[in-house]
């Protein structure tokens, strides 16, 4: 049966990077960046500073202001960015009205691949930074053997973890490659029955069970109360979903089969919109139990309101099965 209460979804991956967009984004990756090349000119000795003003080596304030560098230009590289889509999408939707699908996410109308390479190499690039973040702490818990060891417990947890699970992305997709969902037709429409084709390019073995669940996910910007301050934070909601069974776990260990996923899908205010911020949407997560690495693969979902418009209704193009 469908699930339709509102729940969070705890851990689940998220298309907003942060709460703030435009201008705001702008001023604080500015003032962000600006300290950090300031810093690093300072370390570098490109702007003059008393060395009795130094506690530590220059070169570790220099390594403070590439971690100010790091905080503040995405910032200024994502404000800049929410600008131009802004605009573009301004344009897209006056010559679209009807036809959503040809605005909100570069779709194929063949099919989606999964993004398990992205998660990956983002795990790694957050695994890097974390390095940077923590060069100049290191380099001043040299000096304090109290602060040393606050800083290497700090060193095993986070960058443990961290490492830990990029290590575990990059062997489960080593193990299973990318996996391909072909779409029966283009766009799906709600209320009418959504057929999938789930194809993938290494064979998944010793499948103990594999589940298909189809979700509708709202993101939220909240205000949420921490130990001492208030701070804005992305958060998940599940508006629905429905999870089925795959029967057949034989034909997975197969490679290069589509095998059929079916749902019905539900009428009422569900229509994705991935080009807003926060963004609403659906995916399709598929995940498996097997011997070592599990199998896990998600997908977004073209599925809409209908349009009752002719034009539109041209454009649904059914695809080859």
């Amino acid at each position: 049966m469908p699930e339709t209460i509102r729940k969070e979804l705890i851990g689940h991956r998220q298309i907003s990077s942060t709460t703030i967009y435009g201008l705001p984004s702008i001023g604080l990756g500015l003032l962000g960046t600006g300290v950090g090349i300031f810093y690093i000119f300072v370390g570098l000795g490109l702007i003059p500073a008393s060395d009795s003003k130094f506690h530590g080596p220059k070169i570790a304030v220099a390594s403070i202001g590439v971690v100010f560098l790091l905080c503040g230009l995405p910032f200024f590289i994502n404000g800049l960015f929410s600008i131009w889509r802004k605009k573009k999408l301004k344009r897209s939707l006056a010559k679209y009205t009807s036809e959503p699908w040809r605005t909100d996410y570069h779709w194929d109308s063949k099919g989606i691949r999964d993004e398990n390479l992205k998660i990956v190499i983002k795990n790694f690039l957050k695994l890097f930074s974390f390095i940077i973040i923590l060069v100049p702490f290191n380099w001043f818990a040299l000096n304090d053997s109290v602060f040393m060891i606050f800083v290497i417990f700090f060193d095993l947890v986070f960058l443990g973890i961290t490492l830990g699970y990029a290590i575990y992305t990059l062997i489960r997709f080593i193990k299973y490659g990318t996996t391909y969902l072909r779409f029966s037709k283009f766009p799906y429409f709600l209320g009418e029955k959504m057929r999938v084709y789930f194809t993938n390019t290494k064979p998944i073995k010793h499948l103990q069970d594999l589940k298909a669940t189809i979700r509708f996910i709202e993101e939220c910007y909240e205000t949420r109360k921490t130990t001492e301050t208030n701070s804005s934070v992305v958060v998940s909601y599940q508006l629905y979903a429905e999870t089925v069974s795959l029967k057949n776990l034989s034909l997975f260990e197969q490679d290069g089969l589509s095998i059929p996923i079916e749902f019905q899908l539900p009428e009422g205010d569900y229509s994705t919109c991935l080009n807003r911020r926060p963004p609403r949407y659906w995916e399709l997560e598929i995940t498996g139990l097997t011997f070592g690495v599990n199998f896990s693969a998600a997908f977004f979902l073209p599925i809409y309101a209908k349009v009752l418009n002719e034009n539109s209704s041209k454009s649904n193009k059914t695809l080859g099965q």
